[in-house]
């Protein structure tokens, strides 16, 4: 949905401050019709008509310099280019949105970001393709299995010690990379968060799992991806934990 955007400054503006109540009402309520219905700023008579204002209206916004008069049917918002929502761009994100809400959770993700995923039908041609086979919950390696000949660990160790067995920080760069550019995931702060608040420290590639987990539960993106999936295992520490244990993350 686009937006009519108004100055702050607008109501003592030296152009408005003159108009009358009825030149006002029909500046605002044009220049929202014009925004949701892509019109680029332009005003005809039969508009006007509909919003229940008349002639005499648009020659006050004309004569004030807030609108341009095309022809004796028409007129034009004064700068809407450089103001307000370009017709063109926004049927394009309309059209994205639109694209994006008939797909599921993890497509809508990709077209939201602009992401190309390895066997996603909906992903997008000439997008930055992952760092790894695939970025969608299951489709990153599974945490290593100690080999045979592997030192057992065992409970009553401290978390530092068991955490630095078989993880290799420098193993974490491809996760972080990837996260980073695709879904704006600090791999290091929720890693942490998961360790004060549970107790549990995970192999990087787990925490991915983790996250993406939380993120697959809503249906957009949030602005601040790190942020929710904390704010998340602050809330629900238990159905975490819960999640981790049943999918065999420890």
């Amino acid at each position: 949905m686009p937006w009519f955007k108004v100055d702050d400054q607008f109501w003592s503006h030296p152009k408005v401050v003159e108009l009358s109540a009825d030149a006002v009402a029909l500046w605002v309520r044009a220049g929202s019709y014009a925004a949701q219905h892509l019109t680029d700023g332009v005003v005809t008579y039969g508009i006007i008509r509909m919003l229940a204002a008349d002639r005499d209206a648009a020659t006050e916004l004309t004569n004030a310099g807030l609108w341009d008069q095309q022809d004796g049917r028409t007129w034009l918002f004064h700068d809407w280019d450089d103001y307000q929502p370009d017709a063109v761009v926004s049927k394009e994100r309309r059209q994205k949105k639109q694209d994006a809400s008939a797909l599921g959770n993890h497509d809508r993700w990709h077209v939201a970001r602009g992401i190309q995923v390895e066997g996603c039908s909906h992903c997008i041609a000439g997008a930055i393709p992952p760092a790894i086979p695939s970025a969608i919950p299951g489709g990153f390696p599974p945490s290593p299995s100690p080999s045979p000949d592997s030192t057992h660990v065992s409970e009553s160790q401290s978390r530092d010690t068991r955490a630095s067995i078989g993880t290799d920080e420098q193993s974490a760069e491809p996760y972080k990379s990837v996260l980073a550019s695709q879904y704006g995931i600090d791999v290091a702060r929720v890693r942490k968060h998961l360790d004060d608040k549970l107790g549990l420290m995970l192999a990087p590639p787990d925490v991915v799992n983790v996250s993406m987990w939380i993120l697959n539960k809503i249906p957009q993106p949030p602005r601040a991806p790190t942020s929710y999936i904390i704010g998340s295992i602050t809330k629900s520490p238990a159905e975490v934990q819960q999640y981790i244990h049943e999918s065999a993350l420890i």
